[in-house]
């Protein structure tokens, strides 16, 4: 697996617990990309790839080898995908408001069938399917505890069964040997590779060291790995180990993959400087070949023919015969890979962030409703915005070139001025006089400092060593005299006037590490995330002089995601449901999802009624109760069936709800349910007389005639006069 798939894999979003929670924002997509990520080659040499390009998320479509007839296939959000050997057949595995699902359809995307679902409290985070086509391979994850398990499955639905001997890596790869008897595997810790007989019988250790990325040759004679920065080979017993590239850690070999005749093998070799370059040799390491320059090309897929390769840099999808020559590139896609990294302007008026191409970086700014792209900095170096608000019209910037600089910028692109060196969380004081930011490294005074807002009086006001192995968060009080920070075990307060005195709030003891400490909007009271020993992470609130500790939530609470905001709420988000955003009073109280899409990196306003998050496209997310209502119309919500005294219905057991409405005039009324992430689950329409009171029922079943899952979901009726939503509760 390559390592933007895997990077692909960790930002998958959409897996939802069954909570019983307020729905509380409308989402907005802002910008638009095309993250490519290739998935399989069909016999006739049709490419299967994952694209962001004209939907929502991220789906499957498929392109001829020449560049014609390039199609979405599939409205799903899908991060696998496979073609059957006669290329007829796919098989995919999307994320769904319902949990992860495996389906089979034809290859143009038509009558797809389910084959087995997971509950949505699990993901699956590696998978392979038999050359015989009969089995399906797949490592389960339990989001919660992030255990994992091998599981084995027919690929008609029937027998999935645990393989209860293999215990492996959630982040590993997996692979049938060529007469689908044998899953190869990386383990867990000490990620050792291993073998295992699908009757879960005959478990093999094949490795003593540290070993990925494990794929057995389509002869079944050898198996090829990553260890140590180089490709290897091993027979497929485990003896016989070689190292084919043998180049150390100068450069990093990886994702290798067998051409379909065995005798060759294509790897990527990655650069310290972040680029890589797709390579081929035969298959005992000799006739190296370097197929592209060392730009930012990831792994490819062969030809059923084992003479050419498609590759992609993820913004377009190139083609190449595997002596070098006839190098065409198929696609012309100039939208960016990635949006993201997203701030808002202290007016809220414009925002700023990160748009990635396969060649370079830009700083964009925007209108807050997605109008008005304007690029302000290019640079092949890695850059982002590191604040904006509350400054209205100059935005604090990182640049990783020559060892990482703070940079200052006018939203128009003027006024660019270097300030100082540094690698997070620059951040303007209140009254904008001042910047605070954070210098780590071997050869520096590592600490937290202050410098005025033109980078001049550059001065360290706390220690923080380079060494710290969480992430230096820090914030200012709302009045600008005080900074609260934090280093591996101790919370402190320093104040940002000389002689800086610093002061400890809180030690909970020496197996505790500290997060992402923040001022309540009075400056009374900090908020702070807490880990502790046995993995138990909590959200903490303590008076300003260290008193009142008390516990309001507790979850895998992320780093740097912690907003305080006026409406007495406090917002952050949690890894165990793949990063989405909650928030929760500031006394425990009214603990509540707020989206059901990746927000690591979101921006709030601060009355916590407005923000924006980037996932792979940056999103703008309004709350319903600020929304404007129509003044005609009325809508109101019935269940029958059980669960109807608790508030839900159950359509396992035969239960429906009735959508009463009444519109304002003639016409068609259009019931929409919504899962919380935004995703049309369901839509009936009917023609009704205006003014008069109408129904439509809905039986819990989705556009694939299944039931969905536990949750909340969201009706819209839109119609003549008529343009409101409703919360509606599933249970089973």
């Amino acid at each position: 697996m390559d390592k933007f798939r895997r990077f692909f894999r960790s930002m998958i979003v959409l897996t939802v617990m069954v909570l019983v929670a307020k729905m509380c924002y409308s989402a907005t997509k802002l910008t638009e990309s095309n993250f490519i990520i290739l998935q399989d080659r069909s016999s006739e040499g049709k490419i299967l790839f994952t694209t962001s390009k004209d939907n929502d998320f991220l789906s499957l479509a498929t392109i001829s080898s020449d560049g014609t007839n390039e199609r979405i296939i599939s409205s799903a959000f899908s991060f696998h995908g496979e073609y059957s050997s006669n290329g007829t057949k796919i098989y995919s595995v999307d994320v769904t408001f319902e949990g992860y699902k495996f389906y089979k359809m034809n290859s143009d995307g038509s009558n797809k069938n389910l084959i087995f679902q997971l509950s949505n409290e699990y993901s699956i985070r590696g998978e392979a399917i038999s050359p015989d086509e009969t089995k399906f391979a797949y490592i389960k994850e339990n989001i919660l505890t992030g255990d994992s398990a091998l599981w084995i499955i027919n690929t008609d639905g029937t027998n999935n069964t645990q393989l209860t001997s293999a215990s492996p890596n959630n982040y590993g790869d997996i692979d049938f040997s060529n007469d689908s008897q044998w899953i190869v595997f990386q383990s867990s810790y000490p990620y050792y590779i291993y073998k295992i007989n699908i009757n879960n019988t005959g478990l093999t250790q094949l490795t003593t060291d540290y070993a990925d990325a494990p794929y057995w040759s389509p002869d079944g004679t050898k198996i090829v790995y990553y260890l140590y920065g180089d490709i290897w080979t091993m027979n497929s017993d485990g003896s016989n180990k070689t190292n084919l590239t043998n180049d150390g850690y100068t450069t990093v070999d990886g994702d290798p993959k067998w051409s379909p005749d065995s005798t060759k093998i294509m790897w990527v070799k990655y650069l310290s400087s972040g680029k890589s370059s797709l390579w081929v040799m035969s298959a005992d390491g000799s006739g190296k070949k370097q197929l592209t320059d060392t730009s930012s090309y990831n792994s490819g897929l062969w030809s059923k023919t084992s003479d050419k390769i498609a590759y992609t840099d993820n913004q377009n999808i190139y083609t190449i015969n595997i002596d070098g020559t006839n190098n065409k590139k198929i696609t012309n896609n100039n939208l960016p890979i990635q949006n993201g990294y997203c701030k808002w302007s202290g007016d809220y008026n414009k925002i700023a962030y990160m748009a990635r191409f396969s060649d370079e970086y830009r700083l964009r700014t925007m209108n807050s409703d997605g109008s008005g792209k304007y690029d302000i900095v290019t640079s092949t170096n890695y850059i982002f915005p590191l604040c904006f608000a509350p400054h209205s019209t100059k935005i604090l910037y990182y640049d990783n070139g020559d060892n990482g600089y703070i940079w200052s910028i006018n939203y128009d692109g003027t006024g660019k001025k270097q300030l100082a060196q540094g690698w997070a969380g620059a951040q303007w004081s209140p009254d904008l006089s001042r910047i605070a930011y954070y210098l780590s490294g071997l050869w520096i005074d590592s600490g937290i400092y202050i410098m005025n807002a033109d980078g001049l009086n550059q001065t360290k006001i706390a220690d923080r060593s380079w060494g710290s192995s969480n992430v230096p968060g820090f914030s200012w009080s709302p009045d600008g005299t005080k900074l609260v920070y934090c280093d591996d075990t101790k919370i402190w307060i320093v104040s940002t006037s000389s002689p800086y005195p610093t002061s400890l709030l809180t030690d909970e003891g020496k197996d505790t590490k500290y997060h992402t400490p923040v001022f309540s909007p009075d400056g009374s009271k900090v908020a702070y995330c807490v880990l502790s020993s046995g993995n138990s992470y909590e959200l903490k609130i303590i008076n300003t002089n260290g008193t009142g500790r008390t516990s309001v939530a507790e979850g895998l609470i992320r780093d740097q995601n912690l907003k305080w905001a006026t409406n007495d709420r406090i917002f952050f988000t949690k890894t165990e449901t793949l990063n989405r955003l909650w928030s929760i009073k500031f006394d425990g109280t009214d603990e509540r999802v707020e989206n059901d899409m990746y927000a690591y990196y979101y921006d709030i306003k601060p009355d916590g009624t407005e923000f924006i998050f980037g996932f792979v496209d940056v999103w703008s997310c309004v709350s319903f109760s600020v929304l404007p209502q129509p003044s005609k119309g009325e809508v109101k919500i019935k269940y029958s069936g059980e669960g109807i005294d608790k508030g839900y219905f159950n359509p396992k057991t035969g239960g429906k709800v009735y959508v009463n409405f009444k519109a304002g005039s003639d016409g068609e009324v259009k019931v929409k349910i919504f899962s919380l992430n935004g995703q049309l689950v369901k839509e009936i329409s009917k023609n009704v007389i205006g003014d008069t009171q109408d129904y439509v029922e809905w039986l819990g079943k989705n556009i694939y005639d299944e039931i969905v899952a536990s949750g909340i979901y969201i009706v819209k009726v839109e119609g003549p006069g008529i343009n409101l939503m409703k919360k509606i509760c599933v249970m089973k």
